[in-house]
Parts: structure tokens; sequence; C-alpha cells
């Protein structure tokens, strides 16, 4: 089973996008966090100073950092859910003409 089915097949269709925003913006603020610290860590083991216990916190923090709900994803899940979920209220509404030209 792929994953996108996963996703497709759980969650509700007006979810779906929000969902997918969220996603995209958690790892877009959380991977360069991640291959800074690792490459940073690459490059302390190289010359010999390996430092294992500050390594797990920095990976903790650097994970969590972008679940805040200030943070990035949150922005991200926001905008497309704003406009995802403005859509029903517009086309119950009537305003056909403005939903079906843009969406």
């Amino acid at each position: 089973m792929r994953t996108g089915r996963l996703l497709d097949e759980r969650v509700p269709a007006l979810l779906r996008p929000l969902i997918r925003a969220y996603l995209f913006g958690y790892a877009s603020s959380t991977v360069p966090r991640l291959l800074t610290l690792f490459l940073t860590r690459l490059g302390s083991s190289r010359k010999g100073s390996v430092e294992g216990k500050a390594f797990w916190p920095s990976l903790r923090n650097a994970l969590s950092m972008g679940l805040d709900w200030q943070r990035f994803p949150t922005f991200c899940a926001t905008l497309v859910g704003g406009s995802t979920l403005c859509h029903v209220p517009l086309s119950l509404q009537g305003w056909e003409f403005y939903t079906n030209s843009y969406f």
C-alpha cells in the first residue's frame, strides 16, 4: 500500500490540502536543521572530538521545534486551509462565478 493512498483513504477530502501543507511546511523547516546537525556531527567526529551527549538533545529539539503552533508549518496549514475551507461557504452562498473562475 502506498502512503499517498493512506492519506486519501483516512482523511476527509476537505482536510487533505491542509494536512499536506502542514507536512510540507514541517519538512521544509525541519530538514535544514537536521542536515546542519548531522553535518556538524560528521565534521566533529572526523576531527576526533565526539560529543554524543549534545547530539541527542539537539536532535530532539530540532524535531520538536517545528511542531509549535506559532511556527511555519502552522502558517502553511492556515493559509492553505483558509482558502480551501472558504471554498465551501462561498459556493453555498451562490458565488459560483468567483469559485469557478479561481478554483
